[in-house]
């Protein structure tokens, strides 16, 4: 790793940005062909160095920003937000979740989730950046879930995000955390993401995070927005509740599968199971 990165200069910023110009929509990488075999595996590798690479960056940012007074913190900071855009940028992940997801974007995401350092880095990402951005990240992973939990199954970096994943999702609107819940029911994957730690965990934390907004707060004026919800963890239970039995065997999908039953809208569900 070269010498400049662990003596960060806020003069040099320009020189050791990855990217210029910093917005993240037209940074060379972002728009960069995948290659195949090798030359695809070489180009993931070189993306996550220079993740970690800009992780340091913001560690030392964080410790200067703290021991300067508030006044003279805003430098810093508008760097800050420059170096975690330019992070954004080597995910490929937008933090605008309204727009789109180019397939060439999640494919990058995905394969940097098929390295154990791509899956580590997390751990230290989402403490970083924005909550928006977090929220962006988080929704990318659930995206490819699946893949990342196959990965995982020698490595368990994942149980090490949960309680990282679950503090992101505790600062989410209902929108997001309907966002996040429809993802992870998409396909065959519920089950199999219900009986994963990780994935148990996450689901619960939506659960319990999506029954708190919709119930309390503005929420209960955005009528579609908390029908939504309600259709969402109907969609979950009915799917987990047949496979209760296997599903139990692991304790935090039994505390999800707990939870989901005690919620007031899904009552009558327990009756039909």
């Amino acid at each position: 790793m070269q010498s400049h990165v662990c003596h960060f200069s806020v003069q040099v910023l320009p020189i050791i940005s990855p990217f210029h110009p910093p917005t993240y929509t037209h940074t060379p990488l972002y728009h960069k062909t995948l290659g195949t075999g090798g030359a695809k595996k070489k180009q993931v590798l070189s993306a996550v160095e220079k993740v970690y690479s800009l992780l340091l960056q913001l560690e030392e940012l964080e410790r200067r920003s703290l021991a300067l007074p508030e006044e003279d913190r805003p430098q810093l900071l508008a760097q800050r937000d420059q170096l975690c855009e330019h992070l954004m940028a080597l995910l490929r992940v937008n933090a605008d979740t309204s727009k789109p997801v180019e397939k060439s974007s999640e494919q990058w995401f995905s394969l940097m989730m098929s390295f154990r350092k791509g899956r580590r880095a997390l751990t230290r990402i989402l403490p970083l950046v924005s909550d928006v951005q977090a929220q962006a990240v988080v929704l990318a992973l659930l995206r490819n879930l699946p893949t990342a939990i196959k990965r995982d199954s020698s490595d368990q970096v994942l149980p090490e995000l949960v309680p990282i994943v679950c503090a992101v999702v505790g600062g989410m609107e209902l929108a997001m955390v309907s966002s996040c819940m429809a993802t992870l029911l998409e396909g065959a994957a519920p089950i199999r993401t219900a009986a994963n730690e990780f994935g148990s965990a996450v689901l619960l934390s939506l659960v319990k995070r999506g029954h708190h907004e919709a119930t309390t707060g503005d929420s209960l004026s955005h009528y579609q927005a908390h029908e939504r919800w309600v259709g969402l963890t109907q969609q979950l239970s009915s799917t987990l509740l047949p496979h209760s039995e296997q599903l139990s065997l692991h304790k935090s999908s039994a505390s999800l599968l707990q939870t989901l039953t005690s919620l007031p809208q899904l009552h009558h569900l327990k009756t039909e199971q």
